[in-house]
């Protein structure tokens, strides 16, 4: 089956619907679950982390080098956080994404975009949206795509900023069990 994740394939679902075929003003907008065209480590995934800032160009940065030196596949990951009341969760993960896209285009849009621009460089990059409450989804998506890495990118607000508002970079440190690449951000 393609345009599936090894677990998809053992339960016969898909895990996630290849977004280019929502993506009709851009036939390059797409998620490859295919293996990589490197050679050194095929089976490795990264996953990114962004939040459509200027800084995601900073974190995708920091990750391309990881994926230059070890041949693994990006999955360049946004998360649109909602209300608990808004979020519908759907059985089937292709539904969930076809909604996600749907309901937010321009987060789509963008998300593809950074996808492209690693693809023209050769790196086998997918884009991918969630959405719910940004760290919990993170780390589940993250075991949907067997990651064997996080990338994220911190703002270095402070500990005030933190303590009263929360870190995202913080969530992810302390609850994944995967190896985690913080890129500090500052600036933008």
């Amino acid at each position: 089956m393609t345009g599936a994740t090894p677990e998809s394939k053992r339960t016969g679902e898909l895990a996630a619907v290849q977004l280019g075929t929502l993506c009709l003003s851009n036939p390059r907008c797409r998620t490859k679950l295919s293996g990589s065209t490197h050679s050194a480590r095929k089976d490795m995934n990264i996953l990114v982390a962004v939040d459509l800032s200027a800084a995601s160009d900073q974190v995708i940065e920091a990750a391309r080098g990881v994926a230059d030196l070890t041949g693994a596949s990006m999955y360049v990951l946004h998360v649109v956080e909602a209300d608990p009341e808004v979020v519908v969760y759907d059985a089937d993960p292709e539904v969930a994404q076809t909604r996600i896209a749907r309901d937010y285009p321009l987060e789509h849009q963008r998300v593809c975009a950074l996808v492209e621009k690693l693809e023209d460089e050769g790196l086998d990059a997918n884009s991918w949206l969630a959405r719910g409450p940004g760290v919990a989804s993170t780390l589940k998506e993250a075991a949907r795509l067997e990651a064997g890495l996080i990338v994220v990118g911190t703002h270095g607000h402070g500990a005030v900023y933190d303590a009263l508002i929360g870190s995202y970079s913080a969530g992810i440190i302390r609850k994944s069990k995967l190896p985690i690449l913080v890129v500090p951000v500052r600036g933008s």
